[in-house]
């Protein structure tokens, strides 16, 4: 649902920038039409949705889903060093967005994994912005995400 509090294994891994997250929904469908080229079948046969976004935040837990949490290492002071040979791993993930019309929509892939990175910018004073593409692969049901609504407390 949209407003049970998630549990505390789940790790926030930052801010999303000012773009917001961008879903993209491919659907194959077959279709066949009879010799009168009248439609008479319709199924889909794939359907890909992947959401890409900015994440504004540069941490240890930011970089593990960017590269991946093997490729990246943690010193006792909290310092990190990564290295760009990503091996990334299937995880839940969830967001929430607080909508103009008073509600709240918490998106959950309970099945995603980063697989691919944008164009990382590091100039000076400025935050830096790693885009992520997230392929949301389907659940046990053969459902790739869920969208979650109500009102904003």
């Amino acid at each position: 649902d949209a407003t049970t509090d998630l549990p505390s294994a789940f790790v926030c891994v930052g801010c999303v920038d000012k773009d917001g997250i961008t879903q993209s929904v491919k659907e194959t469908r077959v279709e066949e039409q009879d010799m009168r080229g009248v439609d008479v079948y319709d199924e889909l046969s794939d359907l890909s949705i992947t959401y890409k976004m900015k994440i504004m935040e540069t941490s240890a837990n930011s970089d593990k889903i960017i590269w991946g949490k093997d490729s990246v290492t943690v010193g006792a002071d909290g310092s990190w060093a990564t290295r760009n040979v990503p091996v990334r791993e299937e995880g839940v993930w969830v967001w929430e967005t607080l909508l103009k019309n008073g509600m709240i929509n918490r998106t959950v892939v309970p099945r995603g994994k980063v697989n691919a990175v944008g164009d990382i910018s590091k100039k000076p004073g400025e935050v830096r912005k790693p885009e992520i593409t997230l392929k949301a692969l389907a659940d046990d049901t053969g459902t790739p995400s869920y969208d979650y609504y109500a009102e904003a407390e």
